[in-house]
């Protein structure tokens, strides 16, 4: 079952990701991330602690979880993404 996530993105990643310049999500693993889910990632301003109304949507084409790879933190994961549509 694919899922939508809604997530925070702020700059520059949030133009990067739009660019398509920046391919891996890290994140918290707090969420049951799988493959084949969907990011809403929606631009955060957190000094004005509001959203601009645009986001990217991207697909999870595969993760690397904390215990798979040391480089990452504990409770993290990073994932390859692929960009699908923006909107605002």
């Amino acid at each position: 079952m694919t899922l939508i996530h809604n997530l925070k993105c702020v700059q520059p990643w949030f133009s990067r990701v739009s660019a398509e310049e920046k391919t891996v999500e890290i994140r918290k693993y707090d969420r049951n991330f799988n493959v084949g889910d969907r990011l809403c990632l929606s631009e955060y301003d957190p000094e004005k602690k509001t959203f601009s109304g645009r986001y990217i949507e991207v697909e999870v084409l595969h993760i690397f979880y904390d215990h798979e790879f040391e480089g990452l933190a504990k409770g993290y994961c990073a994932m390859s993404i692929l960009k699908l549509k923006e909107g605002n």
